[in-house]
């Protein structure tokens, strides 16, 4: 491996740079706390839903319950980005407090179906990106995700209290309809009409969630050329073409604008960027984007299997894809998350401008660019070109932005991909 994919590496608890944000004439773990909203927290605008704005009402409301939680995200993300061993052994501490109090919340009723419950099971999903505790291994059992799933059941029975309680728990549903995508589980969509861009998004997601998993399934249990997996293939041949056709239907306003990239950009062999109203414009987009990219694997994986050496049988017109062309959308989509990685580190201003501030970048960007990354690097045959800037920006997340999931990540593909990597 190069200096591009090695020597910048570095471990994420290495002494260089120990630049440290807190500032001494202020409490700790006030300031640390105050920094995590400052960096994940995003409000509401006229385009998108906004992320987590209600946290710090809601904090000042249930901070009994959920101190442990956001004490335990809070030092970790401190400690991450100024390479402090003892505010990550403090974190790690409340960590285990803020899993102790959950699990007695889970043991009651009325505690389990409480808005603090729900809170500190979303910061404790978040703390392990942040600290790395998670492996990022989409097929793995989340007890996490077991639990909110539950939760869910047990509040749909009563009306939510508040708008904060509502919207507490559409964050939740929210990441459940991104993970039915990343662990293709089909889900059935049910009647379901699309009254605004944003359910008109949820409703594609759904499909493709729909069409991978069902791809998937009959693959591996039915012969080459049944009935069910060639309707299968038509239906996510079907709707790859509409997939394509998407960014189109949607309003100006839920479009981003391609730019050219400043020369420092340009310099990492970035082509173009991609501008956002706002983050959570840009995590939409990638998602999307990731969307394309599990389709594209869905249908490659079903043509090797079609088109194995012993295959003989006929199959519907429909079905009659270029992988080429395949490949093609798939390489450009991941092409497309890189792209949108100069906005979301903060690198370019709203305009396209690079960025000279010294000013600490704002988290929450890295925190949604780190899920476009997971499913881009898991793509195989990319690009030396790709794979060399998913590697980079996996390890200036992890280093700079202090998220270990991302970090974790980047070595795991190294070391399963050794020969790959050298060659980089």
């Amino acid at each position: 491996m190069n200096n591009s994919a090695s020597a910048r590496s570095q471990p994420p608890y290495s002494t260089s740079s120990p630049t440290f944000y807190a500032r001494p004439s202020l409490d700790r773990d006030h300031y640390a706390i105050g920094r995590f909203i400052t960096h994940f927290v995003e409000t509401t605008s006229t385009a998108t839903p906004g992320y987590m704005e209600f946290l710090p009402h809601m904090l000042q409301r249930t901070f009994d319950e959920t101190r442990n939680a956001i004490l335990a995200v809070s030092l970790a993300s401190l400690s991450n980005v100024s390479r402090n061993q003892e505010l990550r052994v403090e974190s790690l501490v409340y960590y285990g407090r803020a899993l102790q109090s959950l699990r007695a919340a889970m043991n009651d009723h009325t505690t389990a179906i409480a808005d603090s419950t729900m809170l500190n099971i979303v910061i404790i999903q978040m703390y392990d990106t942040i600290a790395g505790t998670n492996d990022l291994i989409i097929d793995k059992i989340d007890h996490h995700e077991i639990a909110t799933t539950e939760l869910l059941r047990l509040r749909s029975s009563t009306p939510h209290a508040s708008e904060t309680s509502r919207k507490l728990s559409e964050i939740v549903k929210t990441r459940k309809e991104i993970l039915l995508i990343h662990n293709c589980s089909r889900k059935e969509s049910g009647s379901y009409t699309p009254l605004s861009p944003a359910q008109s998004f949820r409703f594609y997601l759904r499909e493709v969630s729909t069409a991978c998993a069902r791809l998937l399934q009959t693959r591996q249990s039915s012969f080459r050329y049944s009935s069910s997996f060639i309707e299968a293939l038509d239906d996510a041949v079907g709707l790859y073409a509409e997939s394509s056709r998407w960014p189109a239907s949607t309003s100006v306003e839920w479009r981003y604008r391609p730019h050219l990239p400043p020369k420092d950009i340009s310099a990492q062999g970035i082509s173009q960027i991609f501008l956002f109203k706002d983050i959570q414009h840009s995590g939409i987009w990638q998602l999307y984007f990731c969307s394309r990219i599990h389709l594209c694997q869905a249908l490659l994986g079903a043509y090797s299997f079609l088109h194995s050496e012993k295959a003989t049988g006929p199959t519907s017109n429909r079905s009659q894809l270029s992988g080429k062309d395949i490949r093609k959308t798939l390489l450009a989509a991941v092409d497309d998350i890189i792209s949108c990685a100069p906005y979301l580190l903060g690198d370019v201003d709203d305009e396209g401008h690079m960025v000279r501030s010294n000013i600490e970048r704002k988290g929450l960007g890295a925190f949604f660019l780190l899920r476009g990354l997971m499913v881009a690097i898991s793509a195989r045959d990319l690009l030396q070109r790709q794979r060399r800037l998913l590697l980079d920006l996996l390890n200036r997340i992890g280093v700079e932005f202090g998220i270990h999931a991302a970090w974790r990540l980047r070595e795991d593909w190294i070391a399963s991909h050794r020969t790959e990597a050298a060659q980089l």
